[in-house]
């Protein structure tokens, strides 16, 4: 199926392609199971581009402005076509709403996905590859010895791909290549139930030493805010103003730095996080990112009945008041 993906993408984007055009895809690296961002602006090199399970990068990033002056798209008048995961889908909904990318410009491809692999827990149970290929249920390899093998293609999906939270976007006209109706009865199959979040199992002395525990690793490489798509403010970040008259963090590493670099970034971040991901994913030192952000997910989800990136014309409620609303 994923193959029939593929070359289905591949002829909805040639017919669709027109001269000034920027096509943000994936292709294949030099090692087979990392896949990197791929830019097409010839007709004739979306052959080059591959879909498949390994298609880890969420490519919304690209799409911030600051992002579109570094790779020049800023100055290139055509449309910018991209093609996502239903999870990464989420995300540039998002930046629509929150008006951070032209509606306009923007032709969304959407793909039926099986999930995607955790190249950790991959790794862990492969070793190193040569050469890597998946179905719908498994992975099938030859290690660098020649030994080949298989594993079930489930036991190395990211987390996120289990927690049946990759439904697809509402409210926004894109193109889905895949069986829509197939692929929701699969996520619904493959979800596990939902698990509580750590912040309602622990009490606060011990929520307190899991935080500490977690960002006294962080050595603020700023991995987490380069690769996260609701991080808008790249070019202007806070953290970034060696003329300011006021320094807000120190330079050497410590808990209570770390405590407070990630409190501003999660206030700045958590309205529009759609839980891709990345942030986690990317983190040198294998911080659990995503439980801040789950939780106050959570509690927006049940107390305005709002989920970033489920549509474009909503704006989100913790920047927006409406008449009569109570003020906090």
């Amino acid at each position: 199926m994923i193959n029939k993906i593929e070359e289905n993408v591949k002829i909805l984007l040639k017919d669709i392609f027109k001269n000034g055009d920027t096509i943000i895809s994936y292709r294949n690296s030099g090692t087979p199971e990392i896949k990197t961002p791929l830019f097409i602006r010839n007709k004739n090199d979306i052959d080059f581009l591959t879909i498949d399970n390994f298609n880890v990068n969420n490519l919304s990033v690209y799409l911030s402005k600051f992002e579109q002056g570094e790779i020049g798209l800023a100055e290139n008048n055509g449309r910018i076509i991209i093609t996502a995961k239903p999870c990464d889908a989420k995300s540039i909904i998002q930046m629509i709403s929150d008006e951070q990318i032209d509606k306009e410009r923007i032709v969304l491809v959407v793909y039926e996905c099986d999930g995607v692999i955790d190249l950790k827990k991959l790794s862990r149970l492969a070793g190193e590859l040569r050469q890597v290929e998946t179905n719908e249920e498994y992975v099938n390899f030859t290690k660098l010895n020649g030994e080949t093998g298989k594993i079930n293609l489930n036991s190395v999906l990211l987390d996120k791909c289990l927690e049946g939270s990759c439904g697809l976007p509402y409210f926004y006209n894109y193109y889905f290549v895949g069986n829509e109706k197939s692929f929701n009865e699969r996520i619904i199959k493959r979800s596990k139930p939902h698990k509580l979040i750590i912040q309602t199992l622990k009490d606060k002395k011990e929520l307190k030493k899991i935080v500490e525990d977690e960002l006294s690793k962080c050595i603020r490489c700023n991995a987490c805010r380069n690769i996260c798509p609701a991080c808008f403010c790249s070019d202007r970040c806070v953290f970034d103003k060696p003329k300011l008259p006021v320094e807000l963090l120190e330079k050497d590493v410590s808990l209570t730095e770390n405590v407070l670099f990630h409190l501003i970034r999660f206030y700045h971040v958590f309205p529009n996080c759609t839980g891709c991901g990345e942030c986690e994913r990317v983190c040198p030192q294998g911080i659990k990112l995503n439980i801040f952000y789950k939780y106050i997910n959570e509690i927006i989800s049940t107390e305005f009945g709002f989920t970033p990136g489920s549509t474009d014309s909503a704006r989100q409620p913790l920047l927006s008041y409406r008449l009569g609303e109570d003020l906090v």
